[in-house]
């Protein structure tokens, strides 16, 4: 069976959302939307709707970490209380 080169992923918000709080860890340097959309095959608009629910989750539990936007991309760092 042949696929194409263009594949579409159905995820979950849920799932869009560990998968990029994941890559955003990871990284050693700030991720763009753009990038992470690429990799991920998904659309800017849903990846910055998953980066919002992320900074709101990490809020909302009272996590001593945060995201940041830091030269155009996103970086996961400690809060500074």
């Amino acid at each position: 069976m042949e696929q194409s080169s263009e594949q579409t992923t159905a995820r979950s918000t849920s799932d869009l959302v560990a998968v990029v709080e994941a890559l955003i860890f990871v990284a050693d340097e700030p991720v763009t939307a753009k990038l992470l959309a690429e990799v991920l095959g998904e659309e800017r608009d849903a990846i910055r709707a998953a980066v919002e629910q992320l900074a709101a989750d990490l809020a909302e539990r009272g996590s001593g970490l945060q995201i940041r936007e830091i030269a155009g991309g996103y970086q996961i760092a400690t809060r500074t209380e």
